[in-house]
């Protein structure tokens, strides 16, 4: 009997698939105990190979308990991988503690969202839908092109979807029935659909070798071509008592939170203590710092602004600094009387830099942290069934769920949590004498009583 080519072809990429499977499966076995990769293949909706197709971490969360990180802030929610001519793709080195929601996008094929992946599980063998594009009405897709200064394409940006207004649109973040992200082909192109009808949508653009830049409102009506820049190089050193501290972990945040955010960059001091950030976008103010996790055991790198300037230019932040760290210790206090479970929680966050660390509490509601900067910090906290009391004077009265002010000497402080959730209270009706919103530029403070 003689096999039709067109099946063989299929054979072949079957047996590929099944090799690669019990290779990658083997090989995630054996290293239980290190930083797993997410491996696997991608295929077409007739079973062969899927090739520069790209693979995205989109959020986490971590394998057992509840987090006070947001889903898509953990440090792995930056990684991508992209399949080969095979089909394969490895994302590496992925936390041990976390599952995994992934994105993949191909060009011309419907995107997939799957939760719950877990790197141990073995490799993932997924197949993907064409999009029909005869479905696709007027008003239901973001065309483009994404080029270098030059004006030449960029292959493989990633095109975000950040939020879109229209007759049946009116959403920003995760949106139901829109295309997260795109990704460029060969040509610079990119699609973005929507089930909804919209007038505009605002998108962020990143690249390797480009700064990140936000592009706001275009028209689904017409193709748009978004230029990318080179961005701004940053470049500092991290010194302890006047010797290079290597290894450091330096973030660099933009001051702007608002929708002009530029984003938030991470690298690693080498061994001279010395730190590069490349394609950084230009003309915005920026803070620079040393992650608290990377300085706890000797101190803390309180923030520094810095101002970039135009295009193509380096700046020099200087020295870094390494100094005394303060102490943080407190109790979390259940206003019914009942304990506080065990293991909860408490996220102390910077309120300038981008940085956070994860402490827990013991069986009497206790927890303590080292290392802190004299900077405002926020502090989270869930218990199910519980919300942040009125009774903490530092109580975020907006956001809910968290205190914030700043510290400047050791502190010890008391949480109280009432039962119930979290009410948006009027912003527009005035606040007893003494009392703020958001009280950043006051002590930081709890409820007044005894602590245990």
């Amino acid at each position: 009997m003689t096999i039709p080519k067109r099946n063989l072809v299929f054979v072949a990429s079957a047996v590929i698939v099944l090799v690669w499977a019990l290779f990658s499966s083997k090989k995630s076995q054996g290293e239980t105990g290190k930083a797993p990769n997410l491996t696997g293949t991608l295929l077409n909706s007739d079973g062969s190979p899927l090739r520069e197709a790209t693979v995205f971490i989109y959020t986490a969360g971590p394998r057992t308990g509840s987090s006070t990180i947001c889903p898509s802030c953990y440090a792995d929610c930056r990684k991508h991988a992209v399949t080969d001519d095979y089909g394969r793709f490895a994302v590496e080195s992925l936390s041990s503690n976390l599952l995994f929601r992934i994105l993949i996008t191909a060009r011309d094929y419907k995107p997939v969202l799957k939760s719950k992946v877990d790197p141990y599980a073995g490799p993932l063998i997924v197949r993907l839908e064409r999009r029909d594009l005869t479905k696709i009405g007027p008003k239901q897709s973001l065309h483009g092109r994404v080029t270098d200064p030059q004006g030449k394409p960029v292959f493989h940006a990633a095109v975000n979807f950040e939020m879109f207004l229209g007759e049946e649109a009116n959403c920003g973040g995760d949106c139901d029935g829109v295309d997260p992200v795109a990704v460029t082909d060969q040509k610079g192109e990119f699609l973005l659909t929507s089930e909804k009808k919209f007038d505009w949508m605002t998108v962020t653009v990143e690249a390797s070798g480009f700064a990140r830049r936000k592009f706001f409102q275009l028209s689904s009506s017409i193709n748009h071509d978004l230029q990318l820049m080179e961005g701004v190089t940053v470049i500092g050193r991290i010194v302890r008592e006047g010797k290079p501290l290597k290894g450091t972990k330096v973030g660099l945040v933009s001051v702007d939170r608002s929708e002009n955010f530029t984003g938030n960059f991470e690298t690693i001091a080498d061994s001279e203590g010395r730190f590069l950030f490349g394609n950084i976008p230009p003309y915005q103010k920026y803070f620079v710092s040393a992650l608290m996790d990377s300085t706890k055991e000797v101190g803390c790198v309180p923030v520094k602004p810095i101002q970039l300037a135009a295009d193509g230019t380096t700046k020099d932040a200087g020295d870094l600094t390494v100094v005394p760290g303060l102490k943080l210790t407190g109790q979390v206090v259940l206003s019914d009387g009942n304990a506080v479970p065990a293991h909860t929680q408490v996220q102390i966050s910077r309120e300038d830099a981008w940085d956070s660390r994860i402490v827990e509490t013991d069986s009497k509601g206790n927890f303590a942290a080292t290392g802190l900067p004299p900077e405002c910090l926020g502090i989270n906290l869930r218990v199910p069934g519980y919300t942040v009391s009125p009774k903490n004077a530092s109580l975020d009265r907006l956001n809910g769920g968290r205190l914030v002010g700043f510290i400047d000497r050791d502190t010890r402080i008391a949480i109280v949590l009432d039962p119930g959730s979290f009410k948006q209270p009027d912003a527009n009706q005035p606040l007893p004498p003494g009392q703020d919103w958001i009280p950043r530029d006051k002590r930081l403070q709890g409820a007044s009583l005894a602590i245990r």
